[in-house]
């Protein structure tokens, strides 16, 4: 498929079969100053592999040459239909690449006109990127970003609130350990990341996922494990892309948060990011006016607005209203069901949240 606008063209490649024709393109990926492992085309072969998603390339191009592109991920929603979605399951935002010359509003111009007849196209921007072709701009999600160009000092004294750092002394003596893996620190992750999941009655990613990502990435996997007693309370994945460090995924054991083992890992987490010369500290993803946020605006991050752009209507995207009377009941049937029930339509669910 292919549309002309002005002097912007865009092509839509199914991400099938054999991928070295698209070898140009990821090569166009890791050279852009914004990409994750989120963005590549290995990353959609592990979610089709795992769970048979499928995927499709948006190449845009100016004069012949490759100026922007965004993979978008022909997902499942709930409780029918289907939509076109970037960066699935990533937490993240910021699917559409481009050139420095090159707008992302007039790719995604483009990219309406292409997709005109099919379902919703939702896109994962900031509220920056949206204000010149929407007014409806209300954030469900916010991301928050820590700056590391200070000394850790600082950090510490004058971003890093009272509470926040009282937490990580009271952690500090408790007898926690903190310490840092690769590959080999996936399955004590997923242990502490499942159960942590069904507490809150959500359904959770595949440990073969996890174990695919690592293997495909394991220079940027980076596993943050902290131990009370040799066992394993507070685990953090996160994704180490140049001079940014990603938390993507964590998970806590309620019944040892009286330890404060969250604070210790982000905190010490932090301290390594520093040491390692990183720049920024990614919290990732969370609802606007949840526990999660208030947990991150501890730190004295900077809050990013996010918005799920429906490209066709020019608007918000639907997204699941997690305080409605319907989906806490979903999250109290899920926590208090039988693993046997949730193993089985773990899959079913996952894929309708990306």
């Amino acid at each position: 498929m292919s549309e002309r606008v002005s002097n912007i063209s865009v092509v839509i490649d199914s991400l099938e079969g054999d991928l070295e024709s698209f070898d140009k393109h990821e090569r166009y990926i890791l050279s852009h100053d914004g990409y994750t492992s989120f963005h590549t085309i290995r990353y959609s072969n592990i979610i089709k592999r795992e769970y048979g998603i499928s995927s499709y390339l948006a190449t845009f191009y100016k004069e012949n040459v490759i100026c922007g592109l965004v993979i978008l991920y022909n997902c499942p929603v709930f409780p029918l239909g289907k939509k076109f979605t970037d960066l699935l399951f990533s937490g993240s935002y910021g699917g559409l690449l481009c050139n420095k010359d090159v707008l992302k509003q007039s790719l995604i111009k483009v990219l309406k006109q292409e997709l005109k007849t099919h379902f919703l196209t939702e896109l994962k921007l900031t509220k920056r990127d949206v204000k010149h072709i929407t007014h409806d701009a209300t954030s469900i999600y916010v991301n928050y970003k820590l700056s590391l160009y200070e000394s850790i000092d600082n950090i510490w004294t004058d971003k890093v609130d009272q509470k926040a750092r009282n937490q990580v002394r009271k952690a500090s003596k408790s007898g926690l350990q903190f310490s840092l893996h690769g590959i080999e620190g996936v399955e004590e992750f997923y242990d502490v990341y499942k159960k942590t999941m069904k507490g809150l009655g959500s359904p959770a990613m595949s440990l073969e996922f996890f174990k695919c990502f690592a293997v495909e990435f394991s220079e940027e996997v980076k596993i943050s494990i902290v131990k009370y007693n040799d066992t394993p309370i507070s685990a953090l994945f996160n994704i180490l892309t140049e001079k940014r460090i990603h938390n993507v995924w964590a998970g806590s054991l309620f019944e040892y948060r009286r330890y404060c083992p969250n604070y210790m890992n982000y905190w010490e987490l932090i301290k390594w990011s520093k040491d390692n010369n990183i720049n920024e500290f990614d919290f990732g993803r969370s609802i606007v006016n949840s526990t999660h946020e208030s947990f991150k605006k501890q730190w004295g991050a900077q809050k990013i607005e996010l918005y799920y752009y429906d490209v066709l209507r020019n608007r918000h995207s639907y997204t699941i209203d997690t305080k409605s009377k319907a989906v806490l009941l979903f999250t109290r049937i899920w926590r208090s069901s039988p693993c046997i029930f949730t193993n089985i339509f773990n899959n079913f669910f996952l894929k309708r949240t990306g």
